[in-house]
This record gives C-alpha cells, sequence and structure tokens, in this order.
C-alpha cells in the first residue's frame, strides 16, 4: 500500500514508493516512537528553518533515505517516518556545531545529541530494521546542512525564538534584531 519495496519500484515503475513510507508506519508503536522523536527534534529545527524549508528537508530526507534502502537493501519491506528522523538529527546536529558560541553548555550538548545519534544507529542494527535508510536519511541531511543550514547572528536570535526552551538553557537579556541566513 505505499511500503518501500524494491522490486516494485523497479519492475513496476512505482517510483512513489520512495516518498509514501515516510507517510506509513509499521503499528501503534512504531507510529508513536517516529511522532514523539519527530516531535521533540521538530520543535528546534522547524523553528530555526521556518515552516517551508523544514518540510523541505522532512520531504527529501526522508526521500533520500528511501532512495538508499532501495539501491543498498533492495529486497526489503520498509515504512516510517525514522528516515526523515535521521535527517533531523543531523540538522540538530549542525544547529549545535555551526553556533557553537551561542550555545551554553556546548561540550554537553554536543555530547548528548551524539549519544542520541548513537544509540539510534545501534538500535539500527537490529534485523528488523532498515538501517540503510537511516543512514541514507542521515547523509542527506549532512549533505544539504553543509550547504544550506541557516546559522544563528546573534544570542538575541535564541531568545526570539523562544530556543532556550528548546535546548534547555536560559540566555541572558539581548534587544539586537535577530538575523537569520537560511540558504534553503
Amino acid at each position: 500500500l505505499g511500503a518501500k519495496y524494491g522490486p516494485l519500484i523497479y519492475f513496476s515503475n512505482e517510483y512513489w514508493r520512495l516518498i509514501t513510507p515516510i507517510f506509513l508506519h509499521g503499528g501503534l508503536e512504531h507510529f508513536f516512537v517516529n511522532m514523539y522523536s519527530l516531535f521533540i527534534l521538530g520543535m528546534v529545527i522547524e523553528k530555526f528553518w521556518g515552516h517551508r524549508d523544514f518540510f523541505l528537508f522532512y520531504l527529501i530526507t526522508g526521500f533520500a533515505g528511501n532512495a538508499f534502502s532501495y539501491i543498498f537493501n533492495f529486497n526489503s519491506v520498509s515504512v516510517g517516518a525514522s528516515t526523515s528522523i535521521y535527517g533531523l538529527l543531523a540538522a540538530y546536529l549542525f544547529f549545535i556545531l555551526k553556533n557553537r558560541q551561542f550555545m551554553p553548555n556546548f561540550w554537553k550538548q554536543l555530547r548528548s545529541v551524539l549519544f542520541t545519534i548513537g544509540v539510534n544507529f545501534l538500535i539500527s542494527l537490529r534485523g528488523d530494521i532498515d538501517l540503510w535508510g537511516h543512514i541514507g536519511g542521515f547523509v542527506s541531511g549532512v549533505l544539504i546542512c553543509v550547504f544550506a543550514a541557516p546559522t544563528l547572528k546573534d544570542r538575541a536570535q535564541l531568545m526570539d525564538m523562544n530556543f532556550y526552551a528548546s535546548i534547555g538553557s536560559e540566555l541572558s537579556d539581548e534587544s539586537e534584531t535577530p538575523v537569520i541566513d537560511n540558504a534553503l
């Protein structure tokens, strides 16, 4: 009904199966885990990138993850938003790295996101999880962020966008006008 399955994509030309899996899930537990991850990561990344660019990023990394899975795991059946979620993990990592001068507790935040990425990739090694889809989502997220991730221009941007609530830090008051470079 829309899952990524290489033989149907290749032999039946059902290329839509490279995008539809990000909207499907293999049960309630799978759905709720992905929605929780999307909620947590999405709160920060969507505020940072903007609604339209966040949605495009989500679609592109989801598509790329499914394309990786199609190429490297041809016979697997895959569904789930995790290809896009791994792209969001890359975006969160870049958010921290590209804006370290504005990040309170930079090293703590960096260790936390690297630990989360590592644990999630270890979980992906289970036989019933599409590791190649996750790798593709993450790699595409990294590539997009290298070339198009927005950067903060000053500390006021963090306050105006309420990032302190998302990253768990309190920032001092500054009244400068925030500016974002957003290349996507």
